[in-house]
């Protein structure tokens, strides 16, 4: 890495002969051009209503990664030995580089160095956002692409496909896109990615609220009070257990009641809803004989306690060093 003095509030000013000698990367979608200094506020990344428009990214902009750039921004500089952020020729629409971005426009930087690039006329914008968008991000205090960031882009990919897409060609498109993930990370999202899609135009979708609320007008209840709704993926035993048993424990604790439960498929084809359904009651199944076997163990035994806590571990500086007893 190497930093150069950056900082608004010390006046510092920007030189393009920081990144003499950097070698420019080529891409497949864009044609590389030059780094230019370009004022900030030019630059096209937010739609009318203020919002960073990412399409590369599952959940959007991380603010605390845009923090901890200012804070590397002001405290050691910027690094010209990075790729800065990637624009468009034509509109200067933003294709890479999302939080350094609005870490200047934060700290007020009225210019930023910029890669400029012009999309080659065969491939369409989408296809540049999946390249750089996704492959691109090399910079200091760099957030890398998730693999729910390329399943969000496969599926675009897929749906603005003229022909039907193949595993063969969304290994392809993933093979386009520089990433580290293994071969069974990429054919495990391929197919949860198909299952999504063909889960969206076969079956009906619900949220853990909606299907509780569902559930109760179709058991002719007032409200939604006491039904628990388990939200079965296509993985076995998910989080979605361990929610939905330590809930009906603590509606247990607090009201004396045994709450009811209902389930429904997250992201999983109508095809597949038959065995995941009975997929998911055989671990309902195991579940409730593990509690039988509990419930023996305290008649047996009435100081059995099935959360055996042994103590708090010591954090105290200078104190504590000991297990703390329960």
């Amino acid at each position: 890495m190497t930093f150069m003095p950056f900082n608004p509030l010390l006046c510092d000013e920007l030189d393009l002969a920081w990144y003499d000698g950097f070698n420019l990367p080529q891409f497949r979608t864009v044609e590389v051009k030059y780094i230019r200094i370009l004022e900030t506020k030019s630059i096209l990344f937010k739609n009318p209503m203020g919002q960073i428009i990412n399409m590369a990214r599952a959940v959007g902009t991380d603010k605390e990664n845009v923090r901890g750039l200012i804070n590397s921004f002001t405290t050691q500089g910027w690094d010209v030995s990075k790729l800065p952020p990637i624009v468009e020729e034509s509109d200067l629409s933003l294709y890479d580089g999302f939080s350094r971005q609005e870490a200047l426009l934060q700290m007020d930087q009225k210019y930023g160095f910029y890669l400029v690039v012009k999309k080659k006329s065969r491939y369409s914008k989408e296809s540049v956002i999946d390249e750089i968008g996704l492959g691109a991000n090399n910079h200091s205090q760099h957030k890398k692409a998730t693999m729910d960031d390329f399943r969000k882009r496969l599926a675009a990919f897929i749906a603005r496909s003229k022909k039907e897409v193949t595993m063969d060609d969304a290994r392809a498109w993933f093979d386009g896109i520089p990433h580290s993930f293994d071969e069974m990370k990429i054919t495990k999202a391929i197919i949860e990615t198909f299952q999504k899609i063909a889960a969206a135009d076969t079956m009906e979708s619900f949220g853990k609220p909606d299907a509780e609320k569902k559930a109760a007008v179709l058991m002719n209840k007032k409200n939604s009070d006491g039904v628990i709704a388990i939200g079965k993926k296509s993985v076995k035993r998910g989080s979605y257990l361990k929610r939905c048993v330590t809930d009906a424990l603590f509606y247990y604790a607090d009201t004396g009641k045994v709450p009811e439960f209902v389930s429904f498929l997250k992201d999983v084809p109508a095809e597949h809803a038959e065995t995941k359904r009975k997929e998911l009651e055989q671990e309902l199944k195991s579940i409730n004989e593990a509690l039988v076997g509990l419930f023996y163990r305290y008649k047996q035994d009435p100081d059995f306690q099935f959360i055996n806590f042994k103590g708090h571990l010591p954090q105290v500086l200078g104190k504590e060093s000991e297990m703390i007893n329960y």
